[in-house]
């Protein structure tokens, strides 16, 4: 299995990443992080702020905003049908939808409380017999653009800010689903999802 993955180091501005890929796809991993930071210094240097973290996509949709038609994100390794979501999406008419994974033991996440289909918050680690469901955010989402307009200057997260303010307004829905979902937050975690996830060639 390890021989079918490469290892690889890129750097994007001053921080490096580091990378498993395809051992066929390394070059062109390569090439693509060598031209993003190329646009990234391009950013920064007609004055803008940018990063990679996850405190900085709201900033980063705010600079693409012209070149947004409906947009999605997401870093966790998941088996989803994505026209699937993008059909309950678009039949909601919602302006945010988050595909929903079931754990067994949500206690460590932020865990949906729904009416339906829509989601009215999200209980941040409740106590066990507290939950309000055993669903998840799976660290996928569908947004429109007008998700833009509600940016605030500065610091702004999505699950802070942009999301309890569209659950107020009953635009943000939730869209449960059954594959395999795994964290990939760290070298550790991708990893572990790559020994563990089920029928991978």
């Amino acid at each position: 299995m390890s021989e079918m993955y490469a290892h690889v180091t890129v750097r994007i501005l001053e921080k490096e990443y580091h990378v498993a890929c395809p051992a066929n796809e390394k070059s062109a991993l390569l090439a693509s992080a060598d031209l993003l930071n190329a646009k990234m210094r391009e950013i920064r240097d007609a004055g803008k702020v940018v990063g990679l973290d996850r405190v900085a996509v709201m900033a980063a949709l705010n600079l693409a905003n012209e070149l947004l038609e409906t947009q999605g994100r997401g870093d966790e390794l998941k088996d989803i049908d994505l026209h699937a979501m993008y059909e309950f999406h678009k039949r909601n008419r919602a302006v945010a939808t988050i595909a929903l994974t079931t754990v067994s033991d949500p206690c460590h996440y932020g865990v949906a409380r729904l009416d339906g289909n829509r989601i009215l918050e999200f209980v941040e680690k409740p106590a066990k017999g507290k939950e309000p469901s055993n669903l998840i955010n799976s660290g996928l989402y569908i947004m429109e653009p007008e998700v833009i307009d509600m940016i605030k200057p500065g610091f702004c997260m999505t699950e802070k800010y942009v999301f309890p303010l569209l659950a107020r307004q009953g635009k943000l829905f939730g869209f449960p689903f059954s594959g395999q979902w795994f964290d990939t937050g760290n070298m550790e975690r991708y990893e572990r999802a790559i020994k563990e996830w089920k029928d991978l060639a």
